[in-house]
């Protein structure tokens, strides 16, 4: 069994609030490399996730 570690469920409008603070963060100059790579990732995989989400149901899957 696989623990996840680090799960959440992000509306749009949080989307467009990550992407703001990463344009925010990029644009000090003195920020940690590393923070900005975690803003993006969080971004990413948010966004796959309500891309997921957004996929319709097969018929076939509520028969299992």
């Amino acid at each position: 069994m696989k623990m996840k570690l680090f799960q959440m469920q992000l509306p749009h409008c949080k989307l467009v609030l990550l992407s703001t603070a990463l344009e925010w963060l990029e644009s000090k100059g003195n920020t940690h490399p590393a923070h900005i790579t975690l803003v993006k990732s969080w971004r990413d995989d948010a966004a796959q996730r309500r891309l997921k989400s957004m996929e319709q149901t097969k018929i076939t899957s509520y028969f299992k």
